[in-house]
């Protein structure tokens, strides 16, 4: 797999735990940009992780091969809309939020439907996630293969 550029919306404790994982694995993507609206989040994700790109704009990081939407539900339908002019035909966006189904994302993002759900289940010490996934069957073979291969690092 040639190497794909990771975005995540939000730089919150379930992507501190995801980008630690890549990490201690010793598979850290190298193109990683990461998006939140709180400087203090940023820097401290910066700090943890010098070679993330860290930016407060939703778009740079929504412009990347596979974007990660790992806000709150409180703020899910509100960032999903925001996203409709800036992902690519060919992103693949994975929500690591519950609540939201495919479906109400793919309205949220004006009909956008390479999209799949990822419910991480991190204990508070965790160093580790348990990831059930969920991807369309509907999705070409190398769709497929490009979202599970930033799973199976």
């Amino acid at each position: 797999m040639n190497q794909k550029t990771l975005g995540f919306i939000g730089g919150g404790r379930i992507v501190r735990i995801i980008l630690e994982g890549w990490r201690r694995a010793g598979k850290m993507p190298g193109n990683i940009v990461v998006s939140d609206c709180n400087a203090e989040a940023l820097a401290k994700l910066q700090s943890q992780f010098p070679s993330i790109k860290a930016v407060n704009d939703k778009a740079v990081a929504a412009a990347q091969d596979i974007v990660f939407l790992a806000v709150h539900p409180p703020v899910m339908a509100e960032t999903a809309s925001a996203l409709k002019g800036s992902l690519k035909p060919t992103t693949i966006v994975v929500s690591l939020a519950p609540k939201f189904t495919i479906a109400r994302l793919s309205e949220l993002m004006g009909g956008f439907t390479r999209l799949a759900r990822v419910i991480p289940n991190a204990p508070p010490s965790a160093t580790s996630v348990t990831t059930p996934c969920h991807s369309p069957k509907s999705w070409p073979p190398p769709t497929r293969k490009r979202f599970w291969a930033c799973w199976n690092r």
